[in-house]
């Protein structure tokens, strides 16, 4: 109480905005950290570390290469967008496609199936309203990301990591 008695309603706006990251700059952290090196953002997106990111783009020979993930290490994951079921379709029977031309002298001089039996398999996870966690296991040790790599561990990994811990092995 004693700081805001010792500021004015105006640096206590900016305080506020601050504390809520919420600036009205009209400025993105994209246009921020591109600022710093045209491939700024695109390492924060990786990294998620904003200490790393400023000290690394800022070196003479800083050069975006491709960047591990890291176990206990937040990574901003990528987001499904919609599409309709014609596209996916579209899409799925070219991959298909381009696998059979990628093999297609070796199933002709094969007598078995085994080329069409590893034909690509798709995944597709349904989307349902609820949280989307990142879980990073380490031995015993579980922590849980959101996809703004908020860390959940204090509310998530209690329910969670005996059953993580008992049936993944990573």
């Amino acid at each position: 109480m004693i700081f805001l008695q010792r500021t004015s309603a105006f640096e206590q706006k900016w305080i506020v905005r601050i504390i809520l990251k919420d600036m009205h700059c009209r400025m993105s952290e994209k246009s921020v950290l591109n600022a710093l090196h045209k491939d700024g953002y695109e390492y924060y997106t990786r990294c998620q570390d904003l200490e790393e990111v400023a000290n690394e783009v800022c070196k003479d020979d800083f050069k975006l290469t491709r960047l591990e993930v890291k176990l206990n290490r937040p990574f901003k994951p990528m987001l499904a967008e919609r599409v309709l079921v014609d596209e996916v379709e579209k899409w799925m029977s070219k991959t298909r496609d381009l696998y059979l031309e990628e093999v297609e002298d070796e199933v002709e001089a094969s007598s078995d199936s085994t080329y069409l039996s590893a034909l690509p398999l798709f995944y597709i996870e349904e989307k349902f309203d609820g949280e989307r966690m990142l879980v990073h296991k380490d031995g015993d040790s579980v922590r849980v990301f959101g996809r703004t790599s908020k860390e959940w561990s204090a509310i998530y990994a209690p329910a969670l990591q005996k059953v993580i811990v008992e049936n993944v092995s990573a």
